[in-house]
């Protein structure tokens, strides 16, 4: 049997409607350039991504019959609606638009794409704080670098209490949230657990972050600390930056 004989040969319908779709595509491209040098951004209102946008939003926030419409909601209805109004008219298949939503995510999110350096172009100038000479990173604003040349990420470390409202940053049994890094670095955050303790000067020492109970003020409780649960889940944060010495 000969394969090449039984292949699809396209017919002339198939041509033309090839050609149309190249000029769609062509003429599509020129409008949007058009748009952008004139100042404008290409939007397109009109499509199936728009109109499912505009029922989700409806559904989800509703205009009550007996009440006036809510003008913050109004507006976020309508920046939601711009927005997807713009990544329709850029007319992105099923792998471009995973990948600009992806990217899209990060950069509103002032997240980065691409790892720091840690390059002089990077580095903001001295920030005048007691002349310290410490550095801001442009790029990722919780990154800075000391005057020895040592750089720090003030959120490697969330501590995590027993209850939903107990999470903070700060030190906890001498750790801080803050850990040096090197580059290339990528931020990461590490969510590690802790637990209230009643304070003991000869356990936990006078140099130990004491926190006042407010039952207290009403004649119960007392002074407490927080305490790491298991030390094992530092582990990977120590994988990602750079471990103290009194850790090792």
């Amino acid at each position: 049997m000969n394969i090449d004989a039984m292949a699809y040969e396209p017919t002339m319908l198939d041509k033309v409607k090839s050609k149309a779709h190249e000029f769609m595509y062509l003429f599509v491209k020129i409008r949007h350039w058009v748009i952008r040098q004139l100042g404008g951004v290409p939007a397109s209102y009109d499509g199936n991504l728009v109109a499912h946008a505009a029922h989700e939003m409806a559904l989800a926030w509703p205009d009550h019959e007996h009440s006036k419409p809510c003008d913050m909601q109004e507006m976020m209805k309508q920046d939601l609606l711009d927005i997807v109004a713009v990544f329709s008219a850029q007319d992105h298949s099923g792998f471009s638009a995973n990948y600009a939503i992806s990217s899209v995510q990060k950069l509103m999110a002032y997240k980065l794409l691409m790892p720091l350096t840690g390059e002089g172009h990077e580095w903001s100038d001295a920030i005048a704080i007691g002349d310290c000479g410490t550095l801001q990173n442009k790029r990722l604003s919780a990154v800075f670098k000391n005057a020895d040349g040592t750089c720090h990420y003030l959120d490697a470390i969330v501590w995590r209490g027993e209850d939903d409202y107990d999470s903070f940053t700060g030190s906890v049994e001498g750790i801080s949230s803050s850990q040096n890094i090197t580059f290339p670095f990528l931020p990461k955050t590490f969510y590690i657990d802790v637990r209230r303790e009643a304070y003991d000067v000869q356990k936990h020492g006078e140099d130990a972050r004491v926190y006042a109970d407010v039952d207290a003020i009403e004649g119960g409780g007392g002074d407490y600390v927080y305490v790491i649960k298991d030390r094992s889940q530092l582990k990977p944060v120590w994988e990602h930056y750079v471990k103290p010495e009194a850790e090792s």
